[in-house]
């Protein structure tokens, strides 16, 4: 800066103001304000630039072009877009004049950034023009096998997938990798960025174990070239996290999206998008694992970012709106129905206000967790009512009735998935209203989507089965009920192990099926066992460890053990006591009832010994 400055000074001196040594020393200076940010002075030297080499050579020149193409650049890298576009075009339509049939490579690197700033504006179609047009031009210049074609194959790529156009995307970075690895090697960054590219596609098309190989590629080679905190190696972090969650895998994505985290926040602004992604992210994988505090902590922050950044634009108030609706789903689990519902109701109200689609799948996931709440503070009518709206909108989705090929092939496992899971609250509520055969249809519906999508081993399954067992346990088919726990505990066990509160919940409809057996010896066992888990849980001064109690109290009195009745049904009353539930409670009632059989029955052998 200080030589040119210095030359400006000499030449202004010495030679005319149209002179081509003055105008190439403003262009040269327009260059170096420019890569220092000072954007004004690169704009005046460029404008001085053009008005003298035209004032000298007229407005078609070559020189002319080279100019504008340069003040287009600074102007670009301002976002002033419209601007930049301006100067490109008229860089354009001089280069046709002077140039000819054969482009010149500046048409090609303007054409270029045309097409990204077109697919910043969101003109999908101005961009794809753009960038074929400099692909077409580095062609004839360089011929196929050149960097020059291989960088503008990159933007190409990329912008499919920002648009979604996975299948034009996919055969770009397909010749973009083959390039990159043929001119630069395998361990070069631009090759690592293509295996990247690669990796968001064949994620988006489900091929979770190919892009997992192009993430942990791209990954490995950004991390030996910048280190373990580069961006690049986070947002590789990121898809290989989200990955992990689809296999089930939660250790290693949590591990996976908070390596992410921790790369995005030392690159990043706190406040930027992809780190409320990854919050969110990370909140699901918490949800998954039934750390309902640390996933209500993650859906907070996440949504604190999308509040402060909220726009003005649909898809600003649907990411707010994304997130109030995860933060409701962990607080249900948390039990906070009321700040949940909240929630809920708040994410529905975003919904219809910003969703083109009153039919949206968004919209049903609202209404089916509000009938969710309902139903679990017993408003049956009311959850009744929004489970069927939620319905409703799913099956204009997904049909009535699909067949199992259609499932499995179809791309809206969103849909499915949702369908299902209101179904199975729809039977939930259906059932404690006493409609029980509605509500056995209701958990098959639920159960066959369930398989169709995720197999006859999965977790959505097993909770079916236990539901159709209870069902059958009340009606009094107790061995058809326990058939149905037996599964329902196999796969549990399989995915969760034997210590998960959802295995407990199993064991404990089948202590109540032994019992109905009269079979204490295996009634006691199964409460047993699910006492170790929920005291291990819930801890042993919790409500669902009195729920256990009372029944190994239960179990004790049909045994003619009245004493450890009467023991088990004092412990379940001391922690009733904790929890500050009085006499008049139901619970407290009936193990007070309970009490009083007990010794009466107590009494009664005394006497007859």
């Amino acid at each position: 800066l200080k030589y040119l400055e210095g030359s400006l000074r000499t030449i202004k001196s010495k030679l005319p103001s149209a002179d081509t040594q003055l105008a190439d020393n403003f262009h040269s200076l327009g260059g170096v304000h420019s890569s220092l940010g000072n954007i004004d002075k690169s704009v005046f030297c460029y404008d001085k630039a053009v008005q003298i080499y035209t004032e000298i050579y007229g407005k078609q020149n070559g020189n002319v072009a080279s100019s504008l193409a340069g003040k287009g650049e600074t102007l670009r890298s301002d976002e002033q877009y419209q601007e930049a576009l301006s100067c490109f075009s008229e860089c354009l339509d001089i280069r046709k004049t002077v140039d000819g049939p054969t482009p010149a490579e500046e048409s090609g690197n303007v054409m270029s950034q045309m097409g990204e700033i077109y697919s910043q504006l969101g003109d999908s179609t101005n961009a794809s023009l753009s960038f074929a047009s400099a692909l077409t031009a580095y062609r004839l210049i360089f011929g196929t096998k050149h960097q020059t074609v291989a960088d503008v194959l990159q933007k190409m790529s990329a912008h499919f997938v920002k648009v979604g156009e996975f299948e034009r995307g996919y055969s770009c970075v397909k010749e973009t990798l083959s390039l990159q690895q043929e001119l630069l090697g395998e361990d070069d960054t631009r090759t690592a960025d293509s295996h990247y590219c690669m990796g968001t596609i064949l994620y988006e098309w489900n091929n979770y174990a190919e892009a997992s190989k192009c993430f942990e590629k791209a990954r490995d080679i950004h991390k030996e070239k910048h280190g373990e905190t580069h961006l690049s190696v986070a947002n590789s972090n990121f898809f290989l996290g989200c990955i992990s969650e689809r296999k089930g895998d939660y250790d290693s994505a949590v591990q996976c999206l908070q390596d992410s985290l921790s790369g995005r926040r030392a690159h990043l602004d706190e406040m930027d998008h992809a780190i409320a992604d990854n919050l969110a992210r990370l909140g699901h994988v918490y949800y998954k694992q039934s750390e309902w505090d640390s996933a209500v902590t993650a859906f907070s922050d996440c949504l604190k970012i999308q509040e402060a950044t909220r726009g003005t634009d649909t898809g600003s108030q649907v990411n707010v709106a994304d997130a109030l609706f995860d933060l409701g789903t962990a607080l249900v689990k948390a039990l906070d129905t009321q700040r949940s519902m909240q929630l809920f109701t708040d994410a529905l109200k975003e919904y219809q206000r910003h969703l083109d689609n009153p039919k949206d799948v968004k919209i049903a996931k609202c209404h089916s967790s509000i009938g969710e709440i309902y139903e679990k503070t017993n408003e049956l009518s009311k959850a009744v009512n929004a489970l069927e709206m939620a319905s409703v909108i799913y099956e204009n989705h997904v049909g009535t009735d699909p067949p199992e090929k259609e499932i499995r092939a179809s791309k809206k496992i969103d849909a499915y998935s949702g369908q299902a899971e209101t179904l199975f609250r729809l039977a939930t509520a259906k059932d404690r209203l006493g409609e029980e055969v509605i509500a056995l249809k209701q958990y098959r519906k639920a159960m066959r989507l369930y398989k169709s999508l995720f197999g006859r081993d999965n977790l959505h399954v097993a909770k079916i089965l236990n539901r159709l067992a209870n069902m059958k346990g009340r009606a009094g088919s107790v061995d058809k009920a326990m058939v149905l726990f037996d599964e329902s505990l196999r796969i549990r066990m399989l995915h969760l192990g034997n210590n998960h509160e959802d295995v407990a919940e199993t064991l404990f409809g089948m202590g109540i099926v032994f019992e109905k057996r009269r079979d204490y010896g295996a009634a006691m066992k199964a409460y047993s066992d699910c006492l170790r888990i929920r005291s291990s849980k819930f801890g042993s001064d919790s409500m669902e460890v009195a729920q256990v109690v009372v029944n190994i109290g239960v179990v004790r009195g049909n045994k003619g053990d009245f004493s450890g009745a009467l023991k088990s049904w004092n412990k379940a009353l001391s922690i009733y006591r904790k929890h500050g539930l009085g006499d008049d409670d139901a619970l407290v009632a009936t193990v007070l009832g309970h009490q009083r059989l007990a010794n009466q029955l107590k009494k009664r052998g005394r006497n007859k010994n």
